[in-house]
């Protein structure tokens, strides 16, 4: 897993209001409704299909696993972010 290059994968495709790496703001993307915390490496905030298209084939090359997480209350129905994390040991 190569998160650096990931990382600056990223800024090459998105803002950085949509890439959160500090802790206070990833704290709030560690649980959801399952009541499990994982604390994230990054948090991306996607704002269409092709953003994520992108996202998965760049953590596909940087062999960084991909978690999805659901918007406020963690049901599967609700709208879905990704967060990074660091191979689901966190």
């Amino acid at each position: 897993m190569n998160i650096n290059s990931f990382l600056k994968g990223l800024e090459d495709f998105l803002g950085k209001n949509q890439i959160i790496l500090e802790k206070e703001g990833l704290s709030h993307f560690s649980y959801d409704a399952t009541e499990q915390q994982f604390m994230p490496n990054v948090v991306v905030i996607l704002e269409n299909t092709e953003q994520v298209s992108k996202i998965m084939r760049l953590a596909y090359e940087h062999d960084v696993p991909i978690t999805p997480r659901v918007e406020e209350q963690g049901f599967p129905e609700e709208h879905c972010l990704l967060r990074v994390v660091r191979c689901y040991l966190c």
